[in-house]
């Protein structure tokens, strides 16, 4: 929770986003028309309480990940070198 915070809300709520980009690029023939403006700006009120918070972690998530990192040989730090060569 403290490096992540709410991502899970996050990612439900952009694949709720791509649903709708998706079902709108199938519904219109000429992609020039397609505003993808108009979907965040319908979206909106449902984005900015998930984001808000997510954003506002930003600096405890990354004193987080440092402290957690820097203990060199401990589950996390192997993990995380694992993921970069992956």
């Amino acid at each position: 929770g403290m490096l992540f915070s709410n991502i899970e809300l996050i990612e439900q709520a952009n694949q709720d986003l791509l649903r709708e980009l998706e079902k709108q690029v199938m519904e219109n023939d000429d992609l020039l028309q397609l505003c993808v403006g108009e979907l965040f700006l319908r979206n909106i009120q449902n984005l900015l309480p998930i984001y808000t918070p997510y954003c506002l972690n930003q600096a405890q998530s990354v004193e987080t990940y440092e402290k957690l990192i820097s203990k060199k040989g401990s589950a996390f730090s192997e993990f995380v070198k694992q993921m970069m060569v992956d």
